[in-house]
């Protein structure tokens, strides 16, 4: 019976650690999530599109356009793979849904280096990936 009883109970000692070590990651996760509610998560970014941008924009221009209406995480400006001139959009994500709302509302037609600016959510680019070149021959 002792056999038995040893056989048994390493399998029990096992699992009993691997349910705390399973419960302790997850209540530090609980309070990880409750640290980061008074920041805005990376989750919640929200990438926006910029249109109809003059070729004098900048990215900090840009960037001090949007940050009046919360955090900005990063700023892109596209430019021409050839000639490296600038395409005439970019791309502003913004730190949280409420201050991508917020800028959507406010900068769709306003204003930017002299030319009136197209604001929206950015879509995820199809799989088909666009582009004209192509073709040869």
């Amino acid at each position: 019976m002792s056999d038995d009883e040893s056989s048994t109970s390493p399998p029990a000692a096992d699992e009993a650690p691997a349910a705390d070590e399973a419960a302790a990651p997850a209540a530090d996760d609980a309070d990880a999530a409750d640290a980061t509610d008074d920041s805005t998560p990376p989750a919640e970014e929200v990438k926006l599109y910029v249109g109809n941008l003059s070729f004098d924009t900048t990215s900090d221009s840009l960037r001090s356009a949007f940050e009046k209406f919360g955090s900005v995480t990063d700023v892109f400006l596209p430019t021409h793979r050839d000639s490296g001139n600038p395409r005439g959009f970019g791309f502003v994500t913004m730190g949280s849904r409420g201050a991508a709302g917020e800028a959507i509302k406010k900068m769709d037609g306003e204003d930017i280096d002299g030319r009136s600016v197209r604001v929206n959510e950015s879509r995820p680019r199809t799989e088909n990936g666009g582009g004209g070149a192509g073709g040869g021959g």
